[in-house]
């Protein structure tokens, strides 16, 4: 099945745990930008994906809640067609040509038609080069 690469973009990742403090505090950096921004809620603790260029701003008012950073990502973005909803294996298929290139993927999130991938700036040549990008 083909996809489509729409774009990738240098991103930095925060950790940081869940509070109604911390949550409000993102709220309220997503709702002033228009940089790509993308919160994951877990049960205890929260990651926030942003633009490399807002990762000042994060840190400066998220101060003392963060776990972690880490700075150097690259996210690829990658659009499925439909059916690739009700198709087994594509996942498994794209993310077992990383493990076979050595590429550790850093996080994945999915949604309806989408993918994104963020690795290592380091291994973003080679996966850039796998994605056709």
């Amino acid at each position: 099945m083909k996809y489509r690469s729409e774009s990738q973009k240098e991103v930095s990742l925060f950790i940081f745990k869940n509070t109604p403090s911390a949550r409000n505090k993102v709220d309220a950096i997503l709702t002033e930008t228009d940089a790509y921004a993308t919160y994951i809620e877990g049960i205890k603790y929260s990651t926030l994906i942003i633009d490399k260029d807002l990762a000042e701003l994060v840190k400066s008012r998220l101060k003392g809640a963060i776990k972690k950073e880490i700075k150097d990502l690259t996210a690829f973005f990658l659009s499925f067609p439909k059916q690739a909803l009700t198709t087994p294996g594509i996942l498994f298929f794209m993310l077992n040509r990383f493990k076979q290139l050595n590429i550790n993927i850093v996080q994945l999130i999915t949604s309806y038609t989408n993918l994104i991938i963020v690795v290592s700036k380091e291994d973003g040549i080679r996966a850039q080069k796998l994605l056709g990008v």
